[in-house]
């Protein structure tokens, strides 16, 4: 093997190794701005939907359920900022928790259990009120990733 072969080797692995990674960065590129999009419009509905609730301080809930917050796929992971992700994935389970109880408020009132309505509404509201929270540090965090 003379020295020409190994230096085209060599050139044709390095050029090869740039190819992939630039064609790597474009697409974690095209991805984040995608789900950047799609997490900045799916945060403004919510916001919108539970704004009436979570800043109401009278116990009342919605007798329907509260939009859930899609959590981001594992792919996201590398994608996203963690703080991007770990921001969704508790205001997801806020979500959750604060449906949860609502369920529970609903039911309590429907059996006429004025202590444990009182009980399940105020630890719904807590829940709705971190939740939004969480939704709205989200959305201030988002333009700048």
């Amino acid at each position: 093997m003379e020295i020409s072969d190994l230096i085209k080797i060599l050139f044709g692995a390095v050029l090869g190794v740039g190819l992939t990674l630039i064609v790597d960065w474009v697409r974690l590129y095209r991805e984040k701005k995608f789900l950047s999009k799609s997490l900045s419009a799916e945060v403004s509905v919510i916001l919108e939907h539970l704004r009436p609730f979570a800043t109401t301080e009278a116990k009342v809930f919605s007798k329907t359920e509260l939009p859930s917050l899609t959590p981001l796929p594992v792919s996201a992971i590398g994608v996203m900022p963690i703080s991007i992700s770990m921001k969704v994935m508790k205001a997801h389970w806020a979500i959750k928790l604060a449906n949860e109880h609502r369920l529970l408020a609903i039911e309590a009132e429907k059996n006429g259990q004025s202590d444990a309505l009182n009980i399940y509404a105020s630890i719904y509201m807590e829940w709705l009120k971190k939740a939004y929270g969480y939704i709205q540090n989200l959305a201030e965090d988002l333009p700048s990733c």
